[in-house]
């Protein structure tokens, strides 16, 4: 498992908060493995992004080190976008199916903050990536998150950086 850490400065978030965003093989979380979990947590007066990245998904010991490595996070108050229908489900699968134990976390879902809100705003739809625009926030990462499978599939066959950090900056920018 890769472990990476970038610190982001001019954010701070209040103690005990916890942003993630999880990247997946796949959409069901009985048959596919989570490959990274991205968490953003107060650090001092700025905060840090942590990474946990299994290098190859297909390894049930990788895969259940980088769940319990994120356990610790479950005792925070967790941000999301989309989580409370997606991620933390996703989460709790896996971590079942890994024999670990799920203490499931307060959430704040961003998504099911905004849809009921929908109808006082002119957006398409509801992507992160979409409302991100509205917003004025720029975005280096080009992929939607489906498209980040096979990226991963190579990665895990080529082991390339460049698509290593394809898959990173996804996850950086999701959060």
């Amino acid at each position: 498992m890769l472990k990476l850490q970038d610190k982001i400065n001019g954010i701070s978030l209040p103690e005990n908060i916890a942003v993630i965003d999880i990247e997946t093989a796949g959409l069901f979380s009985e048959r596919y493995p989570v490959f990274m979990i991205g968490v953003m947590i107060p650090s001092d007066s700025n905060s840090c992004i942590f990474h946990q990245f299994a290098m190859d998904g297909t390894n049930p010991d990788e895969v259940k080190e980088m769940l319990n490595e994120f356990s610790k996070y479950l005792s925070c108050s967790v941000v999301t976008y989309n989580g409370n229908f997606f991620d933390l489900p996703y989460l709790k699968t896996r971590f079942i199916k890994n024999n670990l134990t799920w203490n499931e976390p307060v959430s704040m879902d961003l998504f099911a903050w905004i849809k009921p809100k929908r109808k006082f705003f002119d957006f398409p739809n509801l992507k992160l990536k979409t409302l991100e625009k509205y917003a004025g926030v720029i975005r280096e990462d080009k992929y939607g998150g489906g498209e980040l499978i096979p990226i991963y599939f190579r990665y895990v066959r080529e082991k390339s950086e460049e698509l290593r950090d394809i898959l990173l900056l996804h996850n950086f920018e999701d959060i």
